[in-house]
Formats: structure tokens, sequence, C-alpha cells
């Protein structure tokens, strides 16, 4: 597969990791389908109620290098917390990246309360997969690969998606796409998503 296929599988997948017990703010999606006909400004308005404004990326890494290493060794010790650090919350979500992601304008124009909702279920089962798959196995990142360019979204460059190449136990080398792209803003790096192409 292509990385221009893969990005394009991402953009229509919306894939996004489920974390509802740690991300604050109320949950619009019951309100999606009134969404759509509200001003894209006033579905961001909503959607932001009750969130404290994210100025700019916190946990992450400052390198794509690290945060993909840091994931590998999150996986390998099934430490979520670490997973959670290194992904976009709702806050991110909602000031950071959503204003000038593809998905929110045309031809998509997908509200945030429905792309939230739709990338947090499908990225949910991918972590799960990843998780149920490598639990208690050693973990060792071999190799990975983002595509040539970066592609630039107002202030962000989202990179990927990435395939990663990883050696479990020793002996069970897979090469997949195991997460979403990830989001470079202000010299700090997060996940946009940890969905792949396994589950």
């Amino acid at each position: 597969m292509t990385h221009n296929n893969t990005r394009a599988s991402w953009l229509w997948g919306l894939a996004w990791l489920a974390l509802a017990a740690c991300q604050p703010g109320p949950d619009h999606s019951g309100d999606a389908a009134s969404d759509i006909t509200r001003p894209r400004d006033e579905q961001l308005a909503r959607f932001r109620t009750g969130l404290t404004e994210a100025a700019v990326l916190t946990g992450g890494t400052t390198s794509r290098d690290d945060l993909v290493r840091r994931w590998v060794a999150a996986v390998a010790a099934a430490d979520t917390g670490t997973v959670r650090q290194l992904l976009l919350d709702r806050a991110e979500f909602a000031w950071q990246f959503y204003p000038t992601t593809a998905q929110a304008l045309p031809p998509y124009d997908l509200p945030p309360g429905l792309l939230w909702d739709l990338l947090s279920r499908q990225s949910s089962g991918g972590m799960e997969y990843v998780f149920r798959r490598w639990n208690g196995a050693s973990m060792e990142l071999e190799s990975y690969d983002c595509g040539r360019e970066a592609v630039s979204e107002g202030d962000n460059l989202i990179h990927g998606p990435c395939v990663v190449t990883v050696v479990a136990d020793g002996r069970d080398t897979v090469s997949a796409r195991l997460t979403g792209p990830i989001i470079e803003r202000a010299g700090r790096f997060k996940f946009v998503s940890y969905t792949n192409d396994l589950d």
C-alpha cells in the first residue's frame, strides 16, 4: 500500500482512540445531525464547552523518533498511561487540530463532535488489538517509515500514517501501519490517532 493510499484511508476511516474517561468535556456526538446544519464556528464553540483551552501541545515528545520509540516501549509494558500522554487529547483536538484538518473543511465538513466520536470508536479498537496481540511480549523497534513529506495543515505538520517494523520476543517481525498519523506543532510531536491496519 502506498503512503498516499494509506493517508486517504485514514481520511476516510476517521480513526481515533476513545479515552472518554480521561477526556473532560461534554459529548456532543448525539448532536451530530443537527450540528451539520449549524455554522462551523458555532459547531466548534459548542464542542469546546466545558474544556480548558489548549494553547500548546502538552506531553508528547520533542522528536518523531522518540515518539515512536516511546510508543513501542509503552505497548511492550502495557503502559496505558504513557500511551494516553502520547496522543492528542480532546482539548488539543478542539483547539490545535480540528480548525485546520482536512476533514473539517470542504468537501468533508465534518462537525467536531461527529469527527471526535467516529475517530474515538475506531482507534479504540486498533489499540485494543495491539495490546491484545503483544501483551507480555518483549518488543523492539527495528525501523519506521512515515513517507517522504509531511502534510501542512495550518500551523501543523501531519506525518504519515507510518509503517512501523517491530520485533516481538526476538523472533516475530511485523511491519505494518501500527498507528495513525503524527502531528508536529511548535517543536512537539504527538499521535493524532492509534488506528492501525491489523484489526
